[in-house]
């Protein structure tokens, strides 16, 4: 087996559960485990051209830094420590402070766009795709935008169908294709949805286990 850190990459649209699964797999992997969020690499946008604008674009790849989450992640895989950035949600914008993480036999790493930069893909050991069909991820984020972020139901309607949606079909799911593993986390009234998550948690450790003994 290896001493090289094991990088595993999660994506998916917004409400699909990728923070979910990426957060169980990190329980089941701790303490030998890092978890980061792509959400963390934002640019600065407060200072983007058109932002505080209704139509500004939180979907597109290009307000991500991949270069500095690329050089992290080549660093971790080196079994060097990192600085992480932290990314101010209020303000928009970097806190002046970094988090630092020294490396860990396992990293998961989730967002939107973890599979859309080539350098990043070429680092990544297992390349997770979440799909969920569109209805549930709308019904997932407007829960949770309502709930946690204080948002009304008319502007969450209003960003979905102006950004969001367009957004995941141009950027997020062609990315599919570079996948090694497809989960499928659909609303089935059917399946429980602790059963249907340990599922998929079962097969991605199947998958490590595979590539790591």
């Amino acid at each position: 087996m290896s001493n090289k850190p094991f990088l595993i990459g999660i994506t998916g649209g917004s409400g699909s559960g990728k923070t979910t699964i990426a957060r169980t797999l990190f329980e089941i992997l701790s303490p030998d485990c890092t978890n980061i969020s792509e959400d963390d690499y934002y640019k600065d946008t407060s200072k983007m051209e058109g932002f505080g604008q209704a139509n500004f674009d939180y979907d597109n790849p290009i307000i991500r830094d991949h270069e500095i989450l690329y050089d992290d992640l080549l660093l971790f895989s080196q079994g060097k420590e990192i600085n992480q950035p932290l990314y101010d949600f209020v303000n928009h914008c970097r806190f002046e402070h970094t988090k630092k993480i020294n490396p860990t036999r396992f990293l998961v790493i989730e967002g939107t766009h973890v599979l859309h930069n080539a350098q990043i893909r070429e680092l990544l050991d297992l390349k997770i795709y979440i799909h969920t069909d569109e209805e549930t991820r709308f019904k997932r984020r407007l829960e949770r935008d309502v709930k946690e972020r204080g948002r009304s139901v008319e502007s969450v309607h209003t960003q979905y169908n102006l950004i969001v949606k367009p957004g995941h079909y141009k950027w997020t799911e062609p990315t599919k294709e570079f996948a090694d593993l497809i989960l499928y986390c659909n609303d089935d009234p059917k399946v429980c949805e602790d059963i249907r998550l340990k599922q998929n948690v079962d097969l991605i450790v199947a998958h490590i286990k595979k590539q790591t003994e």
